[in-house]
This record gives structure tokens, sequence and C-alpha cells, in this order.
């Protein structure tokens, strides 16, 4: 039976960066020796790889492809991730001088990697600031106006002060709580919600960076969220908000329907399944959204497509609670493709040294990148 391109490839990917495994290897050397068409395809990966620069050989691997297989391969199993991660950091689909047949730096073990401890989640409330842990065990904290039920990495209440709060989550952390009206609040890494405790009249709400509403039904009650840049008006419904990039605001319908608009007035209206994304620049331009791409945060994983390297170490910097910092004088031309898991510091930088010939060391509690 002919073996698929796809398959091929996937092998071949496994093979350069020395993740396949030796029943693997003796199962492709088989197949060289007695399988033309494969030896065939092989050879010509092999030659490509051989002639071409970095940037006319990476660009013919279909990130697109790609970014569907690790999807695809991390729901069938968690044991895939070597793999998955392998074959996101070889679509470099711009890098100007190296190819990975040249001998790779070396690095330190990075299981001892010395790491600032990461920051608390803070309530801020007019009697003070409060920290919040994101362990199972629960515990009751009594305010004045106010009882809080912390436990398992979420926030519920019960006060009649209206007086306007913040949670604050960190960066490498995420964080629920469940408002007075039922609305149900993810919060991702380095995002700060502006609630009261108590709604009166109007429930309205301010986010910074990224969340997720599940938001409770009260049609004589519109629930409203402020971004720095929109408005989004609903009901009861569920979407995800994204401010994390200065001057854009993302706003993703899951379920329900919401209303979008900027300071002047312009509108969109959300049906489920579509995205509005608000720029100063542009305005809004709407579409389709990839649902498991855009919420994959609350399960601890991050996509990313074609992303530049600076660009993804500002975002695995916050993903990860660990400031990230390029040591390069040189400019900077490579784009990725692939996922971060936020329990996988290790394996993320053991795969990019492998794959993406960086070197890193650990100064002063950040991770040092030098290419």
């Amino acid at each position: 039976m002919k073996m698929e391109y796809s398959r091929i490839l996937e092998l071949y990917i496994q093979y350069l960066s020395g993740t396949l495994s030796p029943e693997e290897a003796r199962q492709v050397e088989q197949w060289r020796q007695n399988d033309e068409d494969f030896r065939r395809q092989w050879e010509q990966l092999e030659e490509e790889g051989k002639q071409m620069n970095a940037s006319s050989y990476l660009e013919s691997i279909n990130s697109d492809y790609a970014l569907q297989s690790i999807k695809f391969n991390r729901k069938k199993s968690n044991s895939k991730y070597k793999f998955l991660a392998a074959a996101s950091f070889l679509l470099l689909l711009s890098v100007a001088a190296y190819w990975v047949f040249e001998n790779p730096k070396t690095s330190k073990s990075i299981t001892s990697l010395d790491l600032p401890k990461k920051e608390t989640i803070k309530l801020i409330s007019q009697e003070g600031v409060i920290e919040l842990k994101k362990d199972s065990v629960q515990q009751t904290i009594a305010l004045k106006n106010t009882t809080l039920t912390t436990g398992n990495g979420s926030l519920q209440y019960a006060s009649t002060d209206t007086a306007i709060n913040t949670l604050s989550v960190p960066d490498g952390q995420t964080y629920m709580i469940k408002l007075s009206d039922g609305t149900e609040v993810w919060l991702n890494a380095g995002s700060k919600l502006r609630f009261p405790f108590s709604f009166v009249g109007k429930r309205t709400v301010s986010i910074e960076g990224e969340a997720f509403f599940k938001v409770a039904t009260d049609a004589g009650k519109p629930f409203i969220v402020n971004t720095p840049l929109t408005t989004i008006q609903v009901l009861g419904t569920s979407f995800n908000v994204n401010t994390y990039n200065a001057g854009k605001v993302k706003t993703a319908l899951v379920d329900g329907r919401v209303k979008t608009n900027n300071r002047n007035g312009t509108e969109e209206d959300l049906k489920p399944g579509m995205m509005a994304e608000y720029s100063q620049s542009n305005g809004f331009t709407t579409g389709k959204f990839d649902e498991e791409e855009v919420l994959s945060w609350r399960n601890g994983i991050y996509y990313y497509h074609k992303m530049p390297l600076a660009n993804l170490l500002d975002e695995a910097s916050r993903f990860y609670g660990v400031k990230f910092r390029i040591e390069s004088k040189e400019p900077i031309d490579r784009y990725i493709t692939g996922l971060m898991d936020r329990n996988r510091l290790e394996d993320f930088l053991s795969d990019l040294k492998t794959t993406a010939s960086i070197d890193f060391t650990v100064k002063d509690k950040e991770i040092l990148i030098r290419l």
C-alpha cells in the first residue's frame, strides 16, 4: 500500500529533529531499502534540504497543514508532544542563514533553571489588597461587607458592596471568578477585570488583557464589557475578548449574540462562530474563527501560526510568566508555527534549542536567547 506523502514528511521532520524512536528509525530504514516509492520521496526531501536555502525549502512545507496536524495529534495522545513541538519549530519560514544539517549549538541542562516564582493573583478592593491562591484548598475570607470563597483557581463571593474592585491575574497564570449575577469570567495571563461586587442597574465590567465570558441571562439588565477601545453589549451568551495588542480588540462569539461598537459609534452585530477585530487604523473587520485556537488558553495551550520569533518570545513571556529576551545584534527573520503548553516550559526550550539552533542561559531571572 502506497504511503501518503504527508506521513513521509512527518517522519522526515522527526528524523531531522532527532525525535524518531528506535523502532521508527528501523522501520524507516526498512522502507528505504524495500519500498521504491518511499525511497524516492525520502531522497527527494533530502536533496531539497541540501540544495535549497532555508527560506525556499521551509516555505515549501505547508504550515497550515502542520498546524492542523499538531491539533490532530495532540488530541490523539499527549505522548506525541515531542513530535508536535519539533515539527512546529522546523517551520521557520524565513530563516536567513541556518539549516538544520549544520552543527547544532549545545546548552546546559534545563532541568535546574533558576527562575523567579510566579506573582500572586490579587483582588484590589476598598478594604485593601487580598492575595488569592490557585490551590485546591477552599478558603473563606471575611471582609466588612463581603464574604469571599476561594479554591480550585476560582473566586465566588456574597456582598452588597457596589464599589469597583480589580481582579489582577499576573503573567503565567489564569483564574476564574463568578460574579454576583452568576456570570462566569475566566481571565488569561496578564489580565485585569474591574467589577462591582454587586450590580446596580446595568451590569458593567471592564477588561484589559484576555477573558472568556459566560454571561448569565437577564433580559432586563444587559451585560456590558468595556475594553480600552470598544464596548460589548450582551444578554446571555459566551464569548472571548482579547485586548493584548495595543490598538486592537478581538471579540469572538461562541454562542448567543453580542454587539460591539467603538467610541465613534460604529457597530458590529456578531453571530456564533464569528469574530470582530477592531483596530484604530482599520476599524472593524469580521470573519470566522477557529474556536480551538482562540479558546485553547483555558486548557493551558497556546497555538501560534507563522509568528515571528521575537513576537513568539513576547507571547511566551506572558504565557509562562518568565521574561524571555533575545541577545542578538542581527535582524531576526524567523517565523514559527506550533503550540506552547503551560506545563511544559522545559520542552518548549528544549525544542527551540534543537530545531531552531538557539542557545539559552538564565540571568537575573530572565531567559536569554542566543541565535
